[in-house]
């Protein structure tokens, strides 16, 4: 009697178990045991915390313990994976991040069983440049904008002298086109160098993050369950 009570208990209990509840816990085990340098163990929390959610964020950690553990081709392996499911939107930048881990790979004297990173996507140095070009554009924009502000002031000033309340002389009209012109321009390269140079910066610091919450033994794609 005794025996069947347990045995129908326990059944009981596994019924109870929220499989969401129960990756949840697993995620954060992992993420500790991340923290402490155990991969291995973070590895094993997160394949099981994968297997019940099926949050593919989770293939992003896994990868990144398996780097850590210099076990290159399964981290390449897993981050393809996750690359196939991500958003469009990462594709850019985990493509930059399969290529370092393959050049980690090649320097440790190891060599892929395949391509990881699809052919088309661009080079590592292509990538590079994208934050760089984007300042560097948000830069001559911004100094553009300077030049015509300080036309626009200029022009100001010397209404200021011409009119009064607000009426101008006749010759005065190529002063008022100008410091209209100006102003205009300056305005809109103020604009587009604030966007372009934000922008750049932007790309530069989600740059081999996306997602990604630091921690001393790393970085993780933080779970939402």
């Amino acid at each position: 009697m005794i025996s069947l009570y347990l045995l129908l208990s326990g059944s009981a209990f596994a019924q109870d178990v929220d499989p969401d509840a129960r990756a949840r816990e697993l995620y954060e085990n992992g993420a500790a045991l991340y923290e402490e340098g155990r991969y291995e163990e973070a590895i094993v929390a997160w394949d099981e915390a994968y297997r019940l959610s099926e949050r593919h964020a989770l293939l992003y950690n896994i990868a990144n313990a398996q780097e850590r553990l210099g076990d290159y081709e399964a981290a390449l392996d897993t981050l393809a994976e996750y690359r196939a499911l991500a958003p469009a939107s990462e594709r850019d930048v985990l493509d930059r991040r399969l290529r370092s881990i393959e050049r980690r790979m090649e320097e440790s004297g190891q060599t892929a069983s395949t391509t990881t990173v699809p052919a088309g996507s661009g080079t590592s140095r292509d990538v590079d440049l994208l934050p760089i070009g984007l300042i560097g554009a948000g830069a001559v924009a911004l100094g553009t904008g300077t030049v015509f502000g300080v036309r626009s002031r200029s022009a100001g000033a010397e209404l200021e002298t011409m009119c009064i309340s607000g009426l101008c002389p006749s010759e005065a009209e190529a002063l008022v086109q100008r410091n209209t012109r100006s102003a205009l321009i300056a305005d809109i390269a103020w604009g587009v160098g604030t966007a372009a140079a934000a922008g750049g910066v932007v790309v530069w610091v989600i740059d081999d993050s996306m997602r990604i919450q630091p921690t001393p033994g790393g970085v993780l794609l933080g779970g939402t369950f």
